[in-house]
């Protein structure tokens, strides 16, 4: 729960061992940054790396939201950051609306 009383929820599921990642904010899929979006990626950062420390974790899927006439773009840029710093050499391929976001065969 954040400081402006939004409950977001993290859905990750483990599909081959790609990690599949989606958040929601109340419920809605729509709009999940409300003015707090380093603190959300923040959190959202720390759940995946936790997991991905365990081991086996050959990378990351996830489908950028379009919003209004950015398709994507915007929210595929930030996340391809975040997983850039949290992972350094990651790999990244897109699919349709899909990106994989591959890890380096050896991560730290």
């Amino acid at each position: 729960k954040t400081e402006s009383d939004l409950t977001y929820g993290v859905q990750i599921t483990n599909i081959n061992n790609y990690l599949d990642i989606d958040f929601v904010a109340d419920g809605s899929y729509d709009e999940v940054n409300k003015g707090e979006l380093f603190k959300v990626m923040g959190t959202i950062t720390d759940i995946i790396l936790s997991i991905v420390e365990k081991g086996d974790i050959l990378g990351i899927r996830y489908d950028p939201k379009a919003k209004g006439s950015d398709l994507g773009q915007k929210r595929d840029k930030l996340y391809r950051a975040y997983i850039n710093k949290l992972i350094p050499g990651t790999n990244f391929v897109q699919q349709g609306a899909t990106v994989f976001g591959v890890f380096p065969k050896k991560i730290k």
